[in-house]
């Protein structure tokens, strides 16, 4: 039992033109009831009149601030990965809070768990634009052993809830800074790989629902995420992919994941997954082969329809309508 444990946390909140929620969430870091814990702003090339440097800059000695030229979210978190004193990193979005026991309760849990390598997971509050509360995300727990499985399925991880030291970026790397909205998921995939994640039921996290969020107006969002997918996917052995999604067969795991993908309109990840299907279906045997012929030829169907009404911005036009009536429950 690691009865002396007392590690320093970095908080660190990448910021770009994010001055309109920016106070709350270094209020938020600043307030939590662990003691040892630094505050990193890095502001990723703002062009907002300076209004991002005037908030930071009122915090004088109380935070650490650093600024950069623009390159996304992965390369302002690797920036301050970079500055970090700390033994652990913690990320917070610039529009997102911290529920002031959020790392004095995930620093007991790595203690009790007698493993420091070990990162805590937990359930989030989504709130919208006024910071008022929508509902709450509840997260099963996830056997660490299908965690692979679940990051490119569920989406169970909000970065935000997580504590991770430092030696796991040394091991596996970084964040990807060529990757636009999946640098979060590709790295937690790596993570997975070496790593163990431990689920907390705790709602530690306000994470804000608002239609100027990245992963609505980033025209490449859907692409890039069908494309993490995909290679997620082939980084899983048939075999494992199969035991991972409790499937008959593997034409029957990969026709599970074309049916999820199509209805969360990455219609590239589902034709990709419907494909493999097609190569192991002459495995199958009697009404798992019809069943699945019947789903492969229903997703490859509405691929091709999604793919025609991607072209009018359908998918795009969804989800910010989504985003707006979540805000405005």
């Amino acid at each position: 039992m690691m009865t002396e444990f007392n590690p320093k946390v970095s908080i660190i909140i990448p910021v770009y033109n994010g001055a309109n929620y920016l106070r709350e969430a270094i209020d938020s870091a600043l307030t939590q009831t662990y003691q040892n814990f630094e505050v990193i702003v890095i502001n990723d090339g703002s062009n907002d009149e300076g209004s991002t440097d005037r908030i930071a800059l009122s915090y004088g000695r109380k935070i650490r601030y650093f600024k950069k030229d623009n390159g996304g979210v992965g390369s302002a978190l690797n920036y301050g990965i970079d500055k970090m004193e700390g033994d652990y990193f913690s990320w917070l979005s610039h529009d997102d809070l911290y529920d002031p026991r959020k790392i004095q309760t995930q620093i007991d849990l790595i203690r009790k768990a007698n493993d420091k390598y070990i990162i805590p997971y937990s359930c989030i509050e989504y709130i919208d634009s006024k910071s008022l509360p929508l509902h709450r995300k509840e997260i099963i727990p996830i056997d660490y052993r299908k965690m692979k499985y679940a990051l490119i399925t569920n989406s169970p991880i909000h970065g935000c809830t997580l504590l991770i030291h430092k030696k796991v970026f040394e091991t596996i790397g970084n964040f990807n800074q060529d990757l636009v909205t999946a640098q979060d998921y590709d790295l937690w995939f790596r993570i997975a790989e070496k790593f163990q994640f431990l689920y907390m039921p705790d709602i530690l996290v306000k994470a804000r629902l608002h239609v100027q969020q990245g992963t609505i107006t980033i025209p490449s969002y859907q692409h890039e995420q069908a494309e993490f997918f995909i290679q997620c996917l082939k980084k899983i052995p048939p075999e494992e992919l199969k035991y991972l999604s409790n499937a008959v067969s593997i034409a029957s795991a990969y026709v599970k994941l074309s049916i999820m993908y199509k209805r969360r309109i990455v219609s590239k990840a589902s034709l990709y997954a419907s494909n493999q299907a097609k190569r192991f279906l002459k495995y199958d045997q009697g009404a798992t082969f019809v069943k699945n012929c019947v789903l492969i030829v229903y997703c490859d169907t509405l691929n091709f329809l999604f793919s025609l009404l991607n072209r009018f911005g359908y998918s795009r036009k969804s989800r910010i309508d989504r985003h707006i009536r979540l805000s405005k429950k």
